[in-house]
């Protein structure tokens, strides 16, 4: 049984939507950082330093942003697609895993870093399109900033470099890749919000895996983010510690490999996740108001697409909202359910691939109109 999203540790219950955010709030986002995320360094607002292009793309185009984040390391490249028109475009963001220049026709550039699969300049151009399906989005509409999630963040216990390890040498905070991962995402919104060619009210983080888990943390912590998304994205995102199917992955099997994503408090509730006081509903939680969709696959038992729905059904309260409601039961494979905590999952394996993002534009459409 998963807590009462409610109920602060303290016995303090939230009745109405004001409690919740003026008092709930601030402190299941204090108790995430202390157990689960760590804490990231405080706000350095993005600083463009360098752009190029744009290049053209079907339905419009795509071009390149150097953002300086933090003294003394390398800028962040951003891949900004905009569709053709006048009027300000809602903008997805999010980090990739094989680089920008594997998602699209363009000559962006192959950026230095390390990920998932590796160097991203080991990737051929383009070779990823079916990814993100940049220009299928540009073409409805959508504008979508990306990039590279290991160029500042090496994917790896012991990088060459990396800038969560940066702020834990520096004792600024203690936070491990997720928490870094999520504040470049915040730091990409900075540069989002201030441009007039972006609406800033339907700004979408998404993200897909370990990049969904940075996704909802980002937007639990920002609420210049309308709207997040995330697709399969298991221990450690939408799916609880509390309550996982036999075959799910847990607290022991993720911090077993990737205990550098974490602070460093979550591994000691690897035998028993009940010894702290928070469990990823509360994450969820924390997106209220706003719309939530979990995306997930019927083959990636992994992530626990069982375990999120039902993460998903225990954060619904916090809503406040007649209107809101996730799906009571699963839906059928290859269709979805609910209003503002909306599910959709499909037949296959844990990937991402453009019948995700078929499915999600009309929920976005419904959830975020113009």
């Amino acid at each position: 049984m998963l807590p009462d999203v409610l109920l602060l540790p303290d016995g303090s219950r939230a009745t109405d939507a004001a409690t919740w955010r003026t008092r709930h709030r601030p402190e299941l986002l204090a108790l995430l950082e202390r157990h689960v995320y760590g804490t990231a360094a405080p706000v350095r607002v993005a600083q463009i330093i360098a752009r190029r292009g744009p290049w053209p793309i079907a339905g419009g185009t795509a071009e390149e942003l150097e953002l300086a984040l933090w003294p003394n390391l390398p800028p962040l490249t951003l891949m900004l697609a905009r569709p053709t028109g006048t009027a300000p475009a809602p903008c997805l963001v999010g980090l990739n895993f094989t680089g920008n220049h594997t998602l699209v026709s363009a000559p962006v550039t192959m950026v230095d870093g390390l990920g998932l699969y590796g160097e991203p300049r080991s990737i051929p151009r383009n070779q990823h399109a079916p990814d993100w399906c940049i220009e299928a989005l540009v073409a409805r509409g959508w504008a979508v900033a990306t990039a590279f999630y290991g160029e500042l963040e090496h994917d790896a216990a012991q990088p060459r470099t990396a800038l969560s390890r940066r702020w834990q040498s520096d004792g600024i905070a203690d936070g491990g890749a997720l928490s870094s991962w999520a504040w470049q995402l915040q730091r990409i919104i900075d540069v989002l919000v201030a441009d007039p060619a972006i609406d800033a009210r339907r700004l979408v983080a998404v993200g897909h895996s370990r990049l969904g888990k940075a996704a909802l943390w980002a937007a639990a912590q920002d609420e210049r983010i309308a709207a997040v998304i995330a697709n399969q994205s298991g221990c450690g995102g939408a799916a609880p510690a509390r309550q996982c199917a036999p075959d799910a992955e847990t607290i022991r099997h993720i911090t077993a490999r990737f205990g550098y994503w974490f602070s460093p408090a979550y591994a000691l509730a690897a035998d028993d996740p009940t010894v702290i006081p928070v469990d990823q509903h509360h994450l969820l939680a924390l997106i209220a108001p706003r719309p939530l969709i979990l995306s997930n696959a019927e083959g990636d038992r992994w992530a626990d697409p069982a375990g999120q729905l039902a993460a998903m059904l225990a954060a619904a309260p916090a809503w406040f909202d007649t209107t809101a409601a996730a799906p009571t039961a699963m839906p059928p494979v290859g269709s979805g359910g609910g209003h503002r905590l909306r599910w959709w999952w499909r037949l296959g394996p844990h990937a991402l691939t453009p019948a995700e993002w078929a499915a999600w534009l009309p929920i976005l459409d419904e959830e975020l109109p113009a």
